[in-house]
């Protein structure tokens, strides 16, 4: 019998550590039907045996996990593939946990409770980043894009940012 987690094999392998099985099957769902192959530990302890027996493009790791916080399991993993790409993932965010995160090599910093759009991208970046993906089209007209914000050196950061990947502002 297959189970859930059981994808046909495809040339981009995804890592995901998830302790939490109803978010483990919203990832599944959400990357089921896209070109991967798709693997599952619930553990740190699972998660560094998998990484040990295959070599997989990306992780999508929760901070949270019962055997070791996930900011201190990334350069543990980075020791057994110094290429491998780690996305950390958490259901809430804090300004101490998040510093602990960045501070890893980490491909990005995704919060649970954000568009899963912005994960997807962020995992079709890895693949693009190493090549297995073309970049995504470039816009045939540019996209126009109205900032409202009171602080004005948060527009002007952001300005730069849109501009900088051809959005008019």
């Amino acid at each position: 019998m297959q189970r859930w987690f059981e994808i046909v094999k495809k040339s981009k392998k995804i890592l995901i550590v998830e302790p939490d099985i109803g978010d483990a099957r919203e990832l599944f769902s959400l990357f089921s039907g896209e070109d991967y192959d798709l693997e599952l530990s619930r553990s740190f302890a699972e998660a560094v045996k998998e990484v040990n027996n295959v070599k997989f493009d990306c992780v999508i790791m929760d901070v949270n996990l019962p055997d070791i916080k996930g900011y201190e399991a990334v350069p543990i993993i980075k020791t057994i593939d110094s290429k491998i790409q780690i996305i950390v993932t958490t259901d809430r965010n804090t300004k101490e946990l998040e510093a602990k995160v960045r501070k890893q090599d980490i491909f990005y910093y995704y919060i649970k409770s954000f568009d899963r759009r912005e994960l997807k991208l962020a995992v079709r970046g890895v693949f693009e980043k190493l090549g297995k993906i073309k970049e995504g089209r470039k816009m045939d007209k540019p996209t126009n894009i109205l900032i409202v914000d009171d602080d004005a050196d948060f527009v002007k950061a952001i300005r730069t940012i849109l501009e900088s990947k051809d959005y008019v502002v």
